[in-house]
């Protein structure tokens, strides 16, 4: 019987929905950290605020790539037979994260100098360099979620981060109540951040378990390597920031059509910033279900098997996410009520009805592509989407915006078009690697038909 009739294929989507949905809260409750000190220092002048939010995303910026780790320590390890070979692939990751250190403390550095640079107020550069330093535990806490995704523990990981939410909240609620001054609130928060930080390294790492000795011989054994195949390593980092790449691409592509919208008009900018929002927050969430779709695809039997659950977990994705298209091109009121004067636009119906139409397609788009980044490699679809978004998407806004009066409609039929292309190129990414396997299958089942 098939793995995907009767009781298997039911248990099997239920796994699978389980495992992605904890990686899924787990990655969005994490992004709501950033948000929560806002309330803290709602009293203070703007340029505070400012100052902090400046801060976070420059940080973001510069340490995303350095994230990738999970992806590429899951595409490797999950494809590894047997100890040995699951040991050997373990310690040649480390080796290359443990070199991606160098490679982010620079980054980190012409980030911060820049920053500090560009600051009148003083503020930023503070609120920045005291945070910093632990954000070189980035790769180290993306190697060791990988390990906890390898074994089958989303749920530690989904633990640590709402344990994380309770404190930051907290910490959140009390720092009003101490009467700190501008500089005093921000270096504060960014000493809490640098605390966190550390406390969730130490929880990951103890929540290991078993493997926290496997990984402690990877990273041994991987800076050995370093001395002997530094020049091989060196090469693997654009496969380790080729994991999270993807995020930079769309973040920044996000901020240059926000930017023209903005200027096209306020309510035009407000509207084009709370529908991104909307849509990353359903996007990026995709990546995540696609980690552990990839997972338990590559532990099939056979690269048939690995086809077949592709094609179902994509199924169940698109259980979930085409009625919810469906919903937004047949009532868009409903979302405008959610938002309310922030979508005070002529177009908003409009834009909503095309977010409902790319939402049919995400399955393929979002899901699709982060599937594949472990089915078959980190930069599976980067080049793709790189070329949709950089030389199609954001060059028509820029055009529309300086030989038109740049509309709601304009920027979401664009997007929409964009979004539609690169998940056809998803679809000839993945049908050319069944392609190969079919390929492959046949040349090994024939092998094994001669006779020895």
């Amino acid at each position: 019987m098939s793995i995907l009739q009767g009781r298997g294929k039911v248990a099997l989507g239920a796994s699978f929905m389980a495992a992605g949905g904890k990686l899924a809260a787990a990655t969005f409750i994490s992004s709501l950290h950033s948000l929560v000190f806002f309330t803290s220092i709602r009293g203070y002048l703007p340029e505070v605020a400012a100052a902090y939010g400046t801060s976070v995303t420059a940080m973001s910026a510069a340490t995303m790539l350095a994230t990738g780790g999970m992806i590429l320590v899951v595409q490797r390890l999950s494809r590894a037979q047997g100890h040995s070979e699951r040991q050997r692939s373990l310690e040649s990751v480390c080796a290359t994260v443990t070199l991606s250190l160098g490679a982010l403390a620079l980054a980190l550095a012409v980030v911060g100098f820049v920053v500090t640079a560009l600051d009148s107020t003083g503020l930023t550069g503070l609120a920045y360099w005291c945070r910093v330093p632990t954000m070189l535990l980035a790769p180290i806490q993306s190697l060791i979620s990988g390990l906890l995704v390898v074994g089958k523990r989303e749920g530690m990981q989904l633990r640590t981060t709402i344990e994380n939410f309770i404190i930051t909240c907290t910490v959140a609620a009390l720092l009003p109540l101490a009467g700190l001054g501008p500089h005093s609130i921000l270096i504060v928060i960014g000493l809490f951040g640098a605390t966190i930080d550390s406390f969730t390294l130490f929880r990951q790492w103890r929540r290991l378990g078993p493997d926290k000795s496997i990984l402690f011989a990877g990273m041994r054994n991987g800076v050995k390597q370093l001395k002997y195949r530094l020049g091989f390593h060196v090469r693997q980092i654009p496969s380790l920031a080729a994991g999270a790449a993807d995020g930079l691409v769309m973040m920044s592509s996000f901020a240059i059509i926000t930017m023209l919208a903005t200027h096209a008009g306020a309510t035009t900018g407000a509207a084009t910033a709370a529908l991104i929002s909307a849509v990353r927050s359903l996007i990026i969430p995709m990546k995540q279900f696609g980690v552990a779709g990839g997972r338990m695809a590559k532990g099939s039997p056979d690269l048939a098997s690995t086809d077949k659950r592709i094609r179902f977990f994509a199924t169940c994705i698109a259980l979930v996410l085409v009625p919810m298209g469906l919903v937004l091109i047949a009532a868009p009121q409903v979302f405008v009520t959610i938002f309310g004067s922030v979508l005070s636009h002529q177009d908003t119906e409009l834009a909503i009805r095309l977010v409902g139409v790319q939402l049919l397609i995400e399955p393929v788009a979002g899901f699709g592509s982060a599937i594949l980044k472990i089915v078959i490699a980190p930069k599976a679809s980067l080049l793709a989407l790189a070329v949709v978004m950089f030389c199609g998407v954001v060059p028509c806004i820029i055009t529309l915006a300086f030989t038109t009066h740049l509309t709601l409609g304009h920027i979401w039929s664009v997007m929409l078009t964009g979004r539609i292309a690169f998940a056809g190129s998803v679809l000839f990414v993945y049908e050319r690697w069944r392609r190969k396997a079919r390929e492959f299958t046949k040349g090994r089942d024939a092998a094994w038909a001669r006779p020895h």
